[in-house]
Formats: structure tokens, sequence, C-alpha cells
């Protein structure tokens, strides 16, 4: 499996302090404030930035890096909009507006064209799709940026998927793809039980962030193949 997806438990440790880690303080650069992970040599491990802790504060946020934002519930992931991810937005009073009826919103986020996703399911009983992603590690891309979902599973978002355009679920992989009429639920939001997405790796906003779908699907059938 790749460094991302492999590294989830260390760097939930990190970002839970229970690990033997020191933060240092915040850097600057053009965007977020950044937190940088030393691990135990005195390397630099990862640098995050500080997601907000309010919601609304964190649709906002979102929306400032180029994704059209939507409240969604905290119990279910279900949009409250009557459109869902069509009613995404980047307009902070409108977020605003829309936090204000529903605080405690999680942050959903319309994929594509220019945001996609690879969702590496891990629920009980089913194939796990983090296994299953380490046949594809040496085609992969560098993602836009990881994340844990309250579940355990992974959530890597790239600039572009080639090759499938829209959205589809793989449950013989343990994964689904969100492109274009698709969503997610960004990195920050919590659920009603107090679980979270937390973000676990992050890069630069770069074009070349693309994985061909289907080189990696040829790839998974060769390793899987009672797919």
């Amino acid at each position: 499996m790749d460094r991302d997806a492999t590294s989830n438990q260390t760097w939930l440790s990190v970002l839970s302090g229970n690990a033997a880690n020191t933060p240092v303080a915040q850097e600057t650069d053009p965007g977020p404030p950044i937190t940088t992970a030393i691990d135990q040599t005195g390397q630099r491990t990862m640098t995050l930035p500080q997601l907000p802790t309010q919601p609304v504060e964190l649709a906002v946020w979102w929306a400032n890096q180029g994704w059209l934002v939507f409240p969604c519930r905290p119990d279910n992931k279900a949009p409250y909009t009557a459109n869902g991810f069509k009613d995404g937005m980047t307009d902070e009073a409108a977020i605003r507006s829309a936090w204000a009826k529903h605080p405690a919103a999680l942050v959903g986020g319309a994929t594509g064209p220019h945001r996609s996703a690879v969702d590496l399911d891990c629920k009980p009983g089913q194939i796990d799709g983090r296994g299953v992603w380490a046949a594809v590690a040496h085609i992969d891309a560098q993602p836009l940026w990881t994340s844990v979902t309250p579940s355990g599973g992974v959530h890597r978002v790239y600039s572009k998927i080639e090759g499938h355009p829209s959205i589809g679920q793989y449950p013989y992989f343990g994964l689904d793809i969100r492109n274009e009429g698709g969503y997610i639920i960004l990195p920050g939001s919590q659920m009603a039980d107090g679980r979270r997405w937390e973000l676990t790796s992050w890069g630069a906003d770069r074009a070349d962030s693309v994985i061909d779908w289907v080189k990696i699907e040829r790839v998974l059938k060769e390793e899987n193949p009672v797919a």
C-alpha cells in the first residue's frame, strides 16, 4: 500500500496528540495556517492546514479551496438541500445563510470535473479497499489530499480521474469512484456521534494529480480475478 494509506494510524495519532510527536508552531503560506508534525527522529513528517472547528467556518474554508459546498445531515450524510450537490455554493453569504439553518451540518463537497475522489471502503464483512488499492501503487498519482472517514475508510482526492467521467461503485474492489455527479464529505466535518473525517495528507493543487481508471481497473482485475 502506498505511504498515505499505510500511515493513516500514525497520522491519526499525530492529529489526536496520542503519539510521541511534537507539533511545531504555525507556519504561514499563501493559504491557511500549516501545522507540521515532527517524528521522534526530528524529521518533518507532514504538513496539514489547520481546519476551522466551527462547521460554517469549515464550509467557508473549503469553498475558498475551490469546492462547491452544501450542508449535509450529521446523522446520515444526506444533503439538506433540495437538489443535493447541485446546490453546491462558493459564495460566503450563501454559505453562512445555509449553515445558519443547519449549524451542525457536515460539509458536503461536489466532485468533478476538477475534483475527483476514490473512496476506499473498509466496512465489516466486505472487501477492504485499502488493501486492494496497494496493487496499483505503481500507477497511482500523488493525490491532492487524503482523509480517513468515520468508518476507517480512506478518501483519495485527485484533480482528475480519466476514463471514468461519472460516479461508480465497485464492491468487489471495495471502492467507489466519485466524479461528475457525486460528492464526498469534506475533512473536519463531524457526525452527530462525534466521529470525524480527518485530513491525513495535503499537497499542492497540481494539475498532474491525475489517475487513469482504465489502467487501474485492468490491474485491479488482474489482481482480483473474481471481479
